[in-house]
């Protein structure tokens, strides 16, 4: 005799199996696309930071290039350029807050470190350059405050490497890391050799941090060329003309 109950439970577990797998693979297929888009924000926000602390790096580079001047002897001829530069300083560091505040990178120990020293080197320039103002700060003083200022800033860049899974994009960051050093050394370069023309004399030390620059760009520039993706190369080549990079 035919037991309708047991054909029923088989009935059943015929179509709840497929069922059942249906929907393993629906919500394996949901939470791939939703790492997925987790990951696209999470790079979004990484190359935000980056593209404004880049920024911020290079309006301090040229207040630090100004104030250098302005502490020279024809210090009057830069006063209106510095007080413009320093309100371009000020709205880049305030788009660098807004993009800090949107970073994902924040679980990174090291980037957390080097940010927090940033903001208080940052928390020092209305006071430096009240001294600037006042003239009554050595130029090597002015250029240390704003150079590890910059630095702390540069130095955060290889920690967002972390949120790279694409070791293209982790070598594009590496490429910029190396970029933004070369370009912050032929800064100190310049900020050095501004001091020297001013003095109309050089001496052995300031001959030595001249020196001591270069060779930085040097290393700098070979390991942006090591990084470097094709692309990266040929828009570098594209601004900056061949026989300036070739002085690095």
């Amino acid at each position: 005799m035919l037991n309708f109950t047991s054909l029923k439970y088989k009935i059943a577990i015929i179509f709840i199996i497929p069922v059942l797998g249906m929907l393993y693979f629906s919500s394996k297929y949901v939470s791939e696309k939703y790492n997925a888009l987790q990951n696209v924000e999470t790079l979004t926000h990484t190359i935000y930071f980056a593209k404004h602390a880049s920024q911020l790096i290079h309006e301090l580079q040229k207040e630090r290039g100004l104030s250098s001047a302005y502490l020279g002897d024809d210090y009057l001829k830069f006063i209106q350029s510095l007080k413009k530069q320093r309100l371009l300083t000020d709205t880049s560091y305030t788009q660098f807050l807004d993009a800090l505040s949107h970073s994902t990178t924040s679980t990174n120990e090291m980037f957390t470190l080097n940010i927090k020293t940033s903001l208080t080197q940052l928390q020092k320039l209305s006071d430096y350059r009240t001294h600037i103002d006042a003239r009554n700060i050595s130029f090597y003083e002015e250029v240390t405050f704003f150079s590890s200022t910059i630095n702390t800033l540069i130095s955060s860049i290889p920690h967002l490497n972390s949120t790279f899974a694409s070791i293209a994009m982790s070598n594009n960051m590496e490429a910029l890391f190396h970029l933004i050093n070369m370009k912050e050394y032929a800064g100190i370069e310049r900020a050095f050799l501004s001091n020297i023309f001013s003095q109309n004399t050089i001496t052995s030390k300031q001959f030595k941090d001249v020196q001591k620059q270069i060779i930085e760009q040097e290393i700098h520039y070979n390991a942006f060329l090591n990084y470097a993706s094709i692309n990266n190369l040929q828009s570098y080549q594209k601004n900056i003309p061949i026989s300036i990079a070739k002085t690095f």
